[in-house]
């Protein structure tokens, strides 16, 4: 519609078209309408019917009983679609998979040493795979390199990709040392947290078939070093400076959110995501101060028992012995608690701080999606303005060029509008899986750690009463 000098877009956009290569019916009318000037007559009669079609589908969507939701496109009015439900549920999932990692060992020495973990898959009923077993050696930064390949492959999709655990400096050089203590203190802790990683990805249905997960799972030959995935690389700078460009990207161009459902789910997001974060520091400094209790615990069994060794009476020796036996019982009772706070409480709260940060990118890769849909729109109203002061100059054979690239600019408008509304159903889709799978997890950490703790404090209360009897022995 060309109308006072100036192009406006104005089109039904329609989240559930899969056809990305044919346009919509505004696309054509903004094709058609270069072709010559209308005529005032042709220009009213054909806004009354686009009235009349647009209040039809008004109608057919309240009459369908579909939920209605107000998308606001740049330099245009408001648009009623029908919005797709959030709460579809994916078939599901034929056959199990399980990935555990039975065993880890070093290999180098000095500055080349690195840590090896030996990836066991069990199989059953699942596409793509030929056996039941697979062992394979893969080291850590394999596990970096596969996230890396699925990040790039899945990029735009909408979909909740699972976060392997961050190399660090302290890890690094504990690893590149000569002592083993610290060797395997950092190799139990990254075992644990790839082996999370590992069931987290086979367990979603997009990813567990995939070419790169199966090939890494299934091939037995050595891969090529990851370059990328260095603790300090060009590339990791070049993510984190992207990450950063994405952010003030993300402010200064604000997006005028259509459905109700995201504008909620990202601020219920948040607000979780700061929860959990809040929980995961609670739980470590939890763990941190049961590790104390079992330090001080056992500084004071040897104390204690220095004492009983130089006291004169029989009894109160004998009794300040068992006392002894009986902190170096709770030392150790607080020493197993702490690790189990830390398998089965802290990391597990940490896992899902990852994956809150991964939602949380989602939802940036459909604004990323918006933004280049508007662009493209803004880039159509842009060359129809050229083109109709091209053909007001006269300059038809230029005007011609410019009316190919509208069309081309058109077809690639439609296609990312194509691509925001499957990203926008799969992130909703994504979060229902998310949602569920979180409930049941939640419950199932803090059932885990009531159990544990009561265990714990069972063996407390035996390791008193076992020592209770020896007070009354004492003179007095």
């Amino acid at each position: 519609m060309i109308g006072d000098g100036s192009a406006v877009l104005e089109h039904e956009v329609n989240l559930n078209d899969d056809d990305v290569g044919q346009k919509n019916d505004s696309g054509r009318n903004l094709l058609e309408e270069d072709d010559d000037v209308r005529s005032p007559q042709r220009a009213s009669l054909e806004a009354a019917i686009a009235d009349d079609d647009e209040q039809d589908a008004m109608r057919n969507a309240f009459t369908n009983g579909a939920p209605v939701s107000r998308l606001v496109l740049s330099e245009s009015r408001p648009v009623e679609v029908a919005a797709s439900s959030p709460s579809d549920e994916d078939a599901p999932l034929s056959g199990t998979i399980s990935v555990s990692i039975r065993n880890y060992e070093k290999r180098g020495e000095g500055i080349n040493a690195y840590v090896v973990y030996l990836l066991v898959t069990e199989v059953q009923g699942v596409t793509g795979y030929t056996r039941d077993h697979y062992e394979v050696w893969r080291r850590f930064s394999d596990f970096l390199g596969l996230h890396e390949k699925l990040a790039e492959k899945l990029a735009g999709r909408g979909i909740v990709l699972p976060h392997p655990p961050e190399k660090s400096i302290t890890a690094l050089t504990k690893t590149k040392t000569a002592d083993a203590g610290s060797t395997k203190d950092v190799a139990a802790t990254r075992k644990r947290l790839l082996e999370r990683y590992m069931s987290r990805l086979v367990s979603h249905g997009s990813l567990r078939s995939d070419c790169d997960v199966r090939d890494y799972l299934m091939m037995e030959v050595e891969l090529p070093k990851a370059t990328n995935t260095s603790t300090l690389s060009s590339a990791g700078m070049k993510r984190m400076f992207k990450s950063v460009g994405e952010a003030f990207s993300k402010i200064a161009v604000h997006m005028e959110e259509g459905d109700r459902w995201f504008e909620q789910m990202q601020s219920q997001t948040d607000e979780q995501e700061e929860a959990m974060k809040r929980m995961h520091g609670i739980s470590e400094s939890l763990v941190n101060t049961r590790r104390e209790l079992a330090a001080i615990g056992e500084t004071f069994s040897k104390s204690l028992s220095l004492l009983a060794s130089c006291e004169e009476s029989t009894a109160l020796a004998r009794c300040l012995s068992h006392l002894t036996e009986c902190e170096e019982t709770i030392g150790a009772v607080w020493e197993r608690q702490s690790d189990k706070d830390t398998q089965e409480l802290a990391e597990a709260i940490g896992e899902y701080v990852s994956l809150f940060n991964s939602l949380k990118a989602a939802f940036a890769e459909r604004h990323r999606v918006w933004q280049n849909w508007q662009t493209a729109q803004q880039n159509i109203t842009k060359k129809r303005e050229q083109k109709t002061r091209l053909e007001l100059a006269g300059k038809t054979d230029k005007a011609a060029v410019l009316r190919a690239e509208t069309e081309e600019a058109v077809q690639k408008a439609d296609a990312l509008e194509v691509q925001f509304g499957r990203i926008s159903d799969e992130i909703k889709r994504e979060y229902g899986k998310f949602e569920s799978t979180r409930k049941r997890d939640l419950k199932a950490i803090i059932v885990r750690f009531l159990e544990t703790l009561k265990q714990s404090q069972e063996e407390l209360l035996k390791a008193w009463q076992r020592f209770a009897p020896e007070t009354a022995v004492i003179p007095v």
